[in-house]
């Protein structure tokens, strides 16, 4: 914490603007591990600064011998995950500062390879489970709550970020020891506010009880995903793949607006209105690449997965839209879209998952 802490501070003498850019293609979500940014004080307020670092050979190549690496831009923590930077011309940075961030940003998770096979497209088994998520059909869930009515009247919320077996089955609960249980303090002891602050509009329990619900989905989804293992990071701060988790799921639902591509459909909220769901299917599915998986409570819609296969690590791998592992959907042939005003029982079928 005193790391996170530190580096925090430092940042706020040259970076008063950081936010967060996911990509926008729905069809992969693709973080550059390699891109880091600094700050330079005698650049104008509007320039937005990039550095390219290619150390990684040199760091890896130090490692094996012994020797300290100066290469501590890898990953920054999660204040740096794509994000872009407002560089102010009046506070001006001292070496000593510059160095001293270098210092306490040095924890990394592992780069993978970049022929690191897809997740459940891998034809021998892989070792390296760090690099490769065996429970490789990873879920972004979101749900459509009406009663009472969730989150804002133009958006779904997240539901979570699930791995799944490739054959449909998948596992659950799988470290008790790392099943935190103060998920906001964690995420703002590591620099994670923005995450944080969008998930407290977007990522809501239908009851209210919205930390206990992010503990529910850490402990038993979060905690089965092979990359975020302690073991995967270099100079790990404990605590800090949980951060990862709810940074990637925030970044993932980004590029997948199920309210706006519906709605470019003309499918919309409305009572007193059915909607056939292949209509609905084909909305999606086109936008998002592959076939997604449709949940109802009775005749009403109020659940969509999308499926990923993920090239390398949930932090840092490559998400490629992926067809469902099995047939899961809860939906009749043609289904209600209530908007959230009312109508069903807010509760949801949530029983294929949780």
């Amino acid at each position: 914490m005193l790391v996170r802490s530190t580096l925090r501070f430092l940042l706020s003498l040259c970076l008063p603007t950081i936010s967060s850019q996911p990509t926008s293609a729905g069809l992969t979500y693709i973080k550059d591990s390699s891109t880091s940014l600094f700050c330079l004080s005698s650049l104008s307020d509007t320039q937005l600064i990039r550095q390219r670092v290619t150390r990684e050979p040199e760091r890896r190549e130090k490692k094996k011998k012994g020797q300290k690496s100066n290469s501590s831009w890898q990953k920054p923590g999660a204040l740096f995950r794509r994000t872009a930077v407002k560089m102010p011309s009046h506070k001006p940075i001292s070496l000593l500062a510059t160095s001293m961030l270098a210092s306490v940003a040095a924890a990394a998770s592992r780069i993978c390879a970049s022929n690191t096979p897809l997740s459940c497209h891998n034809t021998t088994a892989v070792d390296d489970t760090c690099c490769f998520i065996p429970s490789g059909q990873l879920l972004q869930t979101q749900f459509w709550d009406t009663d009472p009515s969730t989150g804002p009247a133009d958006s779904w919320t997240i539901h979570g970020l699930w791995p799944d077996n490739c054959d449909g089955s998948f596992p659950q609960t799988c470290d008790a020891s790392r099943a935190y249980s103060n998920i906001t303090d964690i995420l703002t002891a590591m620099g994670a506010d923005d995450t944080l602050h969008y998930m407290q509009t977007y990522w809501k329990d239908y009851q209210g009880n919205d930390e206990s619900f992010w503990e529910h989905e850490w402990g038993k989804h979060g905690t089965c995903i092979t990359t975020l293992d302690p073991g995967c990071y270099d100079d790990y701060v404990p605590t800090e793949e949980a951060a990862d988790f709810f940074s990637r799921t925030v970044s993932l639902f980004k590029t997948l607006p199920t309210y706006q591509w519906l709605a470019d459909a003309g499918i919309t909220p409305d009572g007193s209105k059915s909607y056939a769901l292949e209509d609905i299917q084909s909305a999606l599915s086109q936008q998002h690449g592959a076939d997604v998986t449709l949940g109802c409570e009775g005749k009403t819609l109020n659940q969509v997965w999308y499926h990923f296969n993920v090239q390398g690590s949930l932090q840092d791998g490559k998400f490629v839209a992926s067809a469902p592992d099995g047939a899961k959907s809860t939906c009749p042939d043609s289904v209600y879209y209530d908007p959230k005003n009312g109508g069903g029982d807010g509760d949801g079928d949530r029983i294929l998952h949780g």
